[in-house]
């Protein structure tokens, strides 16, 4: 019996460890992370789990003192949908260990891989709290994934590198640098409001090319600014023009505190190799290699864990370097549409849509696109150029696909019939990204729109809802209080759900207007000269407000192209360097399925007569509510100011 106790004692002691060893997990493949996930998945109540765009993170917080070598990290964001779904942490270089992590109170799992964090959480809002281990005065470089809408870094002791609060960063890599890790010359502390940002692109093709963005702040106006170069760059030209070219440097002049400049040449060696620069310099890396061309990276710099080609962002004294050879033709080839745009534009009763692909091919190929029905193809442009249109049997329009890149265009006009669901064209290739672009006619109104994750809300709903809900309490109340419901109350109900198309605030006005005109028939309590001078102030403001709010509503209903503004609710960004204007849709959708599997975005619009004539209808309401309100308050007037007024002089009593 002694031994047996022995025994779960020594149990006891090692079940710690156990749970710690159970934490540390650090798996080495794509295989072994996949396989722990869905571990992860089967040990949660809710077997539904999705592993990509599960997430989104909204609040990024680090808080904390860089020689205490500890940071606080704080993280909000959801789940979306509902199922459970992995969510990428963090990245850091050197990594940075979690000590803990929790989810209000309980810890939340955790799962180290390819120098970042992930983890694995319930659908919903989440808020992460927890603290980290950095290593004491050095600099840590840290990577968020995706989209992150605000960043806020409270370190005190930190360089200011970067802003302490950034909102809505794509892809953000910030570095936290201890302020004891400088190290200035006399010439460094002259100049220590310099802040330099540079990104370095390469592109490897026939010709290897580069091109430095640079952009300055805190400079004074006169100064020179160095950027070094290295005997493998051949400097071709600069922005602005005038700069000074050495073996080992371009010479800038400053025109002022923030600057804008550029370097753009040819690398003359067989390999790419770089260091980051010291000091207070941001330096960013991107290496884009054509299809024909392989390259390789060697170096102690990570890779941006959020880019989605190849990207660094290097501490102060990280290598990388860079070689390729030229690949040949080989049996076997594939064709990837990295990027689909279909924007589409209402037209009279009719469509005009275009289709954007970003294609990329081991070899010259041949691609069909399925038009929807009774379509009419127009126009086909490849690489700008246009270019004539063929089409099979099958009435599949052809395309001639290069070897390497190319970004096709192709537009057509459907026959629309009123339906919701926009026409998608058919594609048999693998896409990465597709985005939706829909605008509607000028004399149509959006009011409602759905089809696709993400998709914009039209918010005039809820605002009816509420106006309607105000409405109907404040005449449930006045017949509780009042035994009878003076005002004509349809009349009233269909006034207060008019506030909808503008602010739902001016409603209360109203109400305010009609508590008054019941309380100025029920007065039973004299009032000084100051006090029916305040209150009659009190009923002109409302009327007055009141009246404002109806006028201001009629314009928008009558007097605007589009009642129904639906400019604040798109729910993606333009790509980069294609902007649409902001009475657009606009849906993203990441995927490598197909077409097939994708379902269409739909639009729900009215014509913005029918709009007009509504609130023609609702001004008429609204002026035969007004007049028996009137009526109301010069009655409850003239018994209020007869009963509220007292006499100036008191008269004696004749004997």
């Amino acid at each position: 019996m002694k031994k047996i106790c022995q025994m779960i004692c020594v149990l006891f002691l090692l079940l710690p460890l156990t749970a710690r060893a159970a934490m540390d997990i650090s798996p080495q493949s794509q295989t072994e992370l996949l396989g722990l996930l869905m571990g992860l998945a089967e040990d949660h109540a809710n077997k539904k789990w999705c592993r990509d765009s599960c997430g989104q993170i909204h609040f990024f917080k680090l808080s904390g003192r860089i020689s205490d070598g500890e940071l606080a990290v704080e993280i909000m964001g959801s789940i979306i949908g509902d199922q459970q779904g992995v969510l990428p942490l963090f990245g850091s270089v050197p990594a940075a260990d979690i000590l803990e992590l929790k989810n209000e109170t309980a810890d939340v799992p955790l799962v180290f891989y390819n120098k970042a964090y992930y983890t694995f959480l319930k659908p919903g809002p989440f808020r992460l709290l927890g603290r980290i281990t950095i290593e004491k005065n050095a600099s840590t470089n840290f990577t968020l994934p995706g989209a992150v809408g605000k960043i806020e870094l409270a370190i005190p002791d930190q360089e200011p590198l970067l802003d302490t609060v950034r909102w809505g960063q794509v892809g953000n890599s910030f570095q936290v640098v201890s302020k004891t890790q400088k190290n200035m010359t006399a010439e460094k502390e002259k100049k220590k409001d310099l802040r330099l940002g540079i990104t370095r692109s390469y592109h490897v093709a026939r010709d290897k090319t580069f091109v430095y963005s640079i952009h300055v702040i805190g400079a004074h106006v006169g100064q020179v600014i160095s950027i070094p170069v290295t005997r493998n760059e051949k400097v071709l030209e600069t922005t602005p023009p005038n700069a000074k070219i050495s073996a080992d440097k371009v010479d800038f002049t400053a025109t002022g505190s923030e600057n804008y400049f550029t370097i753009e040449g040819e690398w003359i060696e067989a390999e790419i190799k770089l260091t980051a620069l010291a000091g207070t310099v941001k330096e960013t890396w991107q290496v884009n290699c054509e299809g024909a061309y392989d390259c390789l990276f060697s170096g102690d710099v990570e890779k941006s864990v959020s880019a989605e080609g190849h990207e660094w962002i290097p501490v102060a004294g990280q290598t990388l370097h860079v070689t390729w050879k030229e690949l040949g033709l080989a049996r076997g080839q594939s064709i990837v549409a990295q990027e689909v745009l279909l924007d589409t534009h209402y037209s009279g009763d009719g469509l005009k849509q275009k289709l954007k692909l970003n294609l990329k091919s081991s070899a010259a190929d041949h691609v069909y696109v399925g038009l929807p029905k009774e379509s009419i193809p127009v126009a086909l442009h490849y690489g700008g150029v246009p270019s004539p249109i063929l089409k099979n049997k099958e009435d599949l329009v052809h395309l001639t696909v290069p070897q390497g890149e190319t970004n096709v265009e192709l537009e057509w006009e459907t026959a629309f019939k009123k339906a919701r669901e926009i026409p998608v064209p058919g594609i048999n290739l693998p896409s990465g990204k597709w985005v939706f672009w829909v605008e509607p006619n000028k004399n149509e109104n959006v009011i409602w729109a759905g089809g696709l994750p993400g998709s914009p809300v039209v918010l005039f709903w809820p605002r009816l809802g509420f106006c309607l809900l105000i409405a109907l309490l404040f005449l449930f109340t006045e017949k509780k209080l009042l035994k009878e419901v003076e005002t004509k109350g349809l009349l009233f109900v269909v006034l207060g759900a008019g506030f909808a198309l503008g602010s739902t605030l001016d409603i209360l006005f109203v109400l305010g207007f009609v508590a008054v005109i019941r309380l100025l028939k029920r007065v039973k309590k004299q009032r000084n000269i100051f006090g029916w001078i305040f209150e009659g102030l009190v009923v002109l403001a409302l009327v007055c407000l009141v009246l404002v709010a109806c006028m201001d509503l009629l314009d928008l209903a009558f007097f605007t192209a589009s009642p129904f503004d639906h400019r604040d609710f798109c729910s993606a960004n333009p790509v980069v360097g294609q902007y649409k204007p902001l009475s657009s849709l606009c849906w993203e959708v990441t995927t490598l399925k197909s077409v097939s599997d994708l379902s269409a975005p739909s639009i729900l619009v009215l014509p913005t007569m029918v709009v007009r004539v509504i609130y023609f209808c609702w001004a008429i309401a609204g002026g035969f509510y007004f007049y028996f309100e009137m009526r109301n308050l010069w009655s409850g007037i003239k018994h209020y100011y007869s009963l509220g007024l007292k006499p100036f002089f008191k008269s004696r009593a004749k004997v």
